[in-house]
């Protein structure tokens, strides 16, 4: 049966996890192509053949907590490092861990999902009076998708 999807449909998953993030506000994700271009001297109409693709985008998640942790936790865990030095300024710190990250939309037995492992490039944190915390993060894909199911 044909359908539209619609944000309720959206889930997202973090690392291994086979159940989906909890309390997440929305996701993006943007897939780029680049050109190369193959025109030369004499030419009359420019001509390119495919260059490289790259992955990126974005997510809201609201900052909520249940026993075992959040599903915020393994993303401040694996992108915010601390030091050794509580005096701070010492610069060098262990790097920052990819994550794997699944986009999807749920339709019944047949989801359709994107799946990427991502470097986190942004965390924005913040506390409002009157607001549930969110945590903004955006992402960079790391190498082509694991899997997708987006065209069947």
């Amino acid at each position: 049966m044909a359908g539209f999807y619609s944000g309720r449909d959206g889930a997202l998953y973090i690392g291994t996890e086979t159940t989906k993030a909890a309390k997440v506000q929305n996701w993006s994700i943007s897939v780029s192509q680049a050109v190369l271009e193959t025109t030369a001297m004499g030419d009359t109409d420019r001509t390119i053949v495919d260059g490289v693709r790259s992955y990126s985008g974005s997510a809201r998640l609201f900052y909520y907590t249940t026993s075992g942790g959040s599903n915020v936790k393994s993303i401040l865990e694996n992108s915010i490092k601390t030091g050794d030095n509580l005096n701070g300024g010492d610069g060098v710190n262990a790097k920052s861990d990819p994550i794997f990250m699944k986009l999807a939309w749920l339709d019944g037995s047949n989801p359709r999902y994107i799946n990427i492992q991502t470097i986190i490039t942004g965390i924005t944190m913040g506390a409002s009076m009157g607001e549930v915390s969110s945590v903004d993060i955006t992402f960079e894909g790391n190498g082509a998708p694991v899997q997708s199911t987006l065209a069947t």
